[in-house]
């Protein structure tokens, strides 16, 4: 009797103290929290705020690398919770904490960029829907945070050892290579907040003030932003917490998520942990350093993070089954599905590169496999439409990439009312620059692929290495089978590359680099 009733007797504090220990980490998190968006918003950079001198400014940079660890919990505890909502639990999903978190976080910015999308439209973002969106789920963070770092063991495991044939030098090299390109990547393109680019002083940062001023994303002066920007809903809700430099956490949060990504795939098919460091320190040194590049700003990283989450979700889709399967699917889907309406261009070349994997596995008689990327190619078409189609309702005008295209069909009194004539008439002298007058050329190609050039380099060595073996008609191997993969993302980006000749096509691949990596 004394010795069940002992046990027990000791459980019960233990459970109380862990509780008592959630509820205090709760409290101090959202002070800290509260305490950091005060401050951001009271800073004001743009007036005269870089010029304060010593802790003032430390301390803003602090406060901001700060807020991105928010933004990434608020983001992973929204994917969890929704998850949770309809019955999924997502340590069930995979074996790994580091796979839940991909799939929690890539949920969670979708959704919130879902809902400030609508809210902008509606004109009612502001700091009270900024908080009212964040401090729920940061008082229900504890539990998915306790359980990712509670598998975090399994997390870090890869399927075999891997390491012995790169030699101990090797593997201890890496490890510091891999922190170092990070702090640079830290220090260089989140601390270092004044690009020398003349489209985010131009408009961007325009646009972002605006919005924080009236709540809106509804057209006004810099109306193109309308198109451009009008789908950013999480750097709105940066921008809301902290200033209009915002976008650069967002998009730092996406970085460090695609590295995640390429973390995860790398131990997958290469089964060796410092072969998967070596391809985050590749991809962190290609981004670190071009202080002058005002990327952080715009939304070349969110893609960059998204093109990676789909070739994640590809790959797995390609491997999982049963449980595993519908919610990954369903993610993509909502995922991949929001971005379409984000960026319908990077919608429209995802829409081809998953129409591509549908057809393939459709040939190869994978009825379950090419079913969910169907659904997935639905789903990109679904948010290409429907902002398509949100456009037209607000402006008269579809799209404005090609304009010379939707101004064909567009309610022209109506976009000439709202939008004005005289920007409108530029974009339709020059078409967007498209350079339409130039010949197709191979050029054109390897200046939107820049960062894959190796990919593509050593892609061909392979497949004549494989025509020379006679092992076409072989069973592949899954890292044969993932070259595949990667080829059905690099084809239509390169095909897009080719027809539509312009310069934000090339500074759109900038996500390239992770199929190179």
């Amino acid at each position: 009797m004394m010795d069940t009733i002992f046990p027990i007797s000791r459980r019960k504090p233990a459970a109380g103290r862990q509780r008592l220990t959630a509820i205090v980490l709760q409290i101090v998190s959202l002070l800290v929290f509260l305490s950091l968006v005060f401050f951001l918003r009271e800073f004001k950079p743009e007036a005269a705020g870089f010029d304060e001198k010593g802790p003032s400014l430390l301390l803003y940079h602090v406060c901001r690398l700060c807020l991105m660890v928010y933004i990434l919990i608020f983001c992973f505890t929204a994917g969890y919770k929704t998850l949770e909502l309809f019955r999924v639990d997502p340590g069930r999903i995979f074996d790994s904490a580091r796979k839940s978190f991909i799939l929690c976080f890539f949920l969670g910015a979708s959704l919130y960029g879902i809902g400030f999308t609508i809210l902008g439209l509606w004109g009612f973002i502001n700091v009270g829907t900024g908080l009212a969106s964040t401090i729920p789920l940061l008082l229900f963070s504890h539990s998915p945070i306790r359980a990712l770092f509670t598998d975090s063991p399994r997390a870090a495991a890869c399927r075999s050892s891997g390491n012995v044939d790169l030699g101990p030098f090797f593997g201890w090299l890496v490890l510091p290579a891999t922190v170092g390109t990070a702090l640079l990547f830290l220090l260089t393109r989140v601390v270092f907040v004044v690009p020398i680019d003349n489209d985010v002083w131009e408009h961007y940062f325009h646009w972002y003030r605006h919005v924080i001023a009236t709540g809106s994303t509804q057209p006004n002066e810099v109306w193109l932003h309308f198109y451009i920007s009008g789908g950013a809903g999480l750097i709105f809700l940066a921008n809301t917490l902290s200033d209009f430099f915002g976008a650069q956490l967002v998009s730092a949060c996406f970085v460090a998520a695609a590295g995640l990504v390429i973390l995860d795939l790398l131990l997958e098919y290469c089964r060796s942990t410092s072969w998967a460091a070596f391809g985050v320190t590749v991809i962190l040194a290609f981004l670190f350093g071009v202080v002058w590049d005002g990327s952080m700003f715009k939304h070349h990283a969110v893609l960059l993070g998204y093109a990676s989450f789909a070739l994640w979700g590809s790959a797995w889709l390609q491997l999982k089954m049963g449980y595993q399967l519908r919610p990954l699917r369903v993610v993509l889907v909502v995922s991949l599905g929001y971005l379409a309406f984000y960026m319908p261009v990077a919608g429209s070349i995802l829409f081809c590169t998953f129409s591509l994997l549908t057809l393939g596995n459709f040939l190869l008689g994978a009825q379950y496999r090419w079913r969910g990327f169907a659904q997935v190619t639905g789903g990109l078409l679904v948010g290409i439409v429907l902002r398509l189609v949100t456009n037209y309702v607000i402006t008269g005008l579809p799209e404005i990439v090609p304009i010379q295209l939707f101004w064909k069909i567009a309610d022209q009194g109506k976009a000439q009312e709202i939008l004005g004539q005289g920007g409108i008439e530029y974009f339709l002298t020059v078409n967007n620059d498209l350079m339409s007058e130039q010949p197709w050329s191979l050029k054109f190609l390897l200046a939107a692929l820049r960062h894959s050039k190796t990919f593509l380099a050593v892609s061909v060595l392979y497949v004549l290495v494989v025509v020379v073996k006679k092992r076409l008609c072989a069973t592949f191997s899954e890292p044969e089978k993932f070259l595949a993969l990667l080829g059905a993302f690099i084809l239509p980006l390169g095909a897009f590359a080719l027809v539509v000749q312009h310069p934000s096509v090339n500074r759109m691949s900038l996500f390239s680099i992770v199929y190179m990596t």
